[in-house]
């Protein structure tokens, strides 16, 4: 090897190291069910507890905090990807529209995910009609950029359940807005994975948080 760096040859890479990941022995158990509080219009990836603020400063103090209906992390240990990403607005929306059809609403976040879109607010009445029953969402067609995941020291990621008896579980997600972060609009989204109870299947889902600004201490 050393002897074809000198010559600069290439080299026969040789054999590729066995697969063993399903060899590993792990102790924990299997997920059994997730579950969410479909009966008060919620699904995963909408927010349980809403952002602690709307505006937050930019020097180093602030923290930013909301709690998304989620689902065990390990469904999907999101290797090489994230749990969560703070983003920042870098392009205003041309279109907005409002999802959910009074009075029986049942529009969640993920709907915008699902037509392309980037979810803005949840509302019982939105543009029109108030909702009997769940929520209309508005999504619009906004452009934005990750600045931070669950790998960047000034974001916390803390998943629990409501009980240990319980299926329903939550992520709380903060993220410490680092001194001199530029001024803008910002949002915090969720990402995970749920296992059906009915089906034992597991599907992906995503939730954003409501905008919010950082500005100038």
């Amino acid at each position: 090897l050393a002897s074809a760096l000198a010559k600069g040859e290439s080299v026969d890479p040789g054999p590729s190291p066995p697969d063993l990941t399903d060899k590993q022995i792990s102790l924990l158990p299997s997920v059994i069910l997730d579950g969410v509080a479909v009966e008060s219009g919620k699904w995963y990836g909408d927010i349980e507890t809403d952002l602690n603020g709307d505006s937050f400063k930019n020097d180093g103090s602030a923290e930013a905090t909301v709690t998304f209906n989620s689902a065990c992390p390990r469904n999907d240990r999101k290797t090489q990807g994230s749990f969560l990403t703070v983003e920042r607005k870098v392009a205003d929306a041309t279109s907005s529209e409002w999802m959910g059809t009074a009075p029986f609403c049942a529009a969640h976040v993920k709907d915008c995910a699902e037509a392309g879109l980037v979810y803005v607010q949840s509302s019982d009445s939105g543009d029109g009609h108030s909702c009997m029953t769940g929520m209309k969402v508005q999504c619009d067609n906004s452009q934005w950029v990750t600045v931070a995941t669950d790998g960047d020291v000034e974001t916390v990621f803390h998943w629990y359940r409501s009980s240990v008896a319980s299926d329903r579980s939550y992520a709380e997600v903060k993220w410490k807005v680092p001194a001199g972060t530029p001024a803008g609009t910002y949002r915090i989204s969720h990402s995970g994975t749920y296992l059906d109870g009915l089906d034992r299947k597991y599907y992906d889902f995503t939730g954003a948080s409501e905008a919010f600004t950082v500005v100038g201490a």
